[in-house]
């Protein structure tokens, strides 16, 4: 099932976020369960794996670049602030 809201609110916590810290495949994982629980979508109903990600992160032209290390430390701080 496709969910538009978690996908845009997904997709607006990385624009906020990706000059800021490494926002790494686990961290947006973890982001959209949270999303999704704010919006009650119950996880049953949600398939979070890798695969998934990847399209998400191709359908918004979403790449990984590297930043500074110590933005790295920053990974749970940026998670819990879009809350």
């Amino acid at each position: 099932m496709y969910w538009p809201k978690l996908e845009l609110a997904l997709k607006e916590f990385i624009l906020t976020y990706q000059h800021q810290t490494v926002l790494s495949d686990a961290l947006l994982v973890k982001k959209t369960k949270m999303i999704a629980d704010g919006l009650d979508i119950p996880q049953d109903a949600l398939q979070f794996f890798l695969g998934w990600l990847h399209k998400f992160k191709d359908r918004n032209r979403i790449h990984q670049q590297k930043l500074d290390r110590k933005a790295s430390s920053a990974d749970e701080a940026a998670c819990q602030c879009f809350t």
